[in-house]
């Protein structure tokens, strides 16, 4: 609200203040949708090494379904 506006006494909302409010939301939305897209990149990260965890997994079992053995480490002897 600008020291000209008279929004305050008149219990309406000129363009000027309805401009900043607007902006207001604008950033905040702004910088919501900025950590979400982190959150979203660190999640696809993570996806991602799971991934590979799992596909490792299933390779030492599919060997081990065919005979193989592990040691107590987990891997193939």
């Amino acid at each position: 609200m600008s020291s000209a506006c008279t929004c305050h006494i008149e219990k309406t909302q000129c363009y000027y203040c309805l401009y900043h409010q607007e902006m207001k939301i604008r950033r905040r939305v702004e910088s919501e949708n900025t950590l979400l897209q982190q959150d979203n990149k660190l999640i696809k990260k993570r996806n991602k090494e799971l991934s590979k965890r799992l596909a490792t997994a299933c390779n030492k079992i599919d060997l081990v379904k065919k005979g193989r053995k592990l040691n107590e480490a987990g891997e193939i002897v």
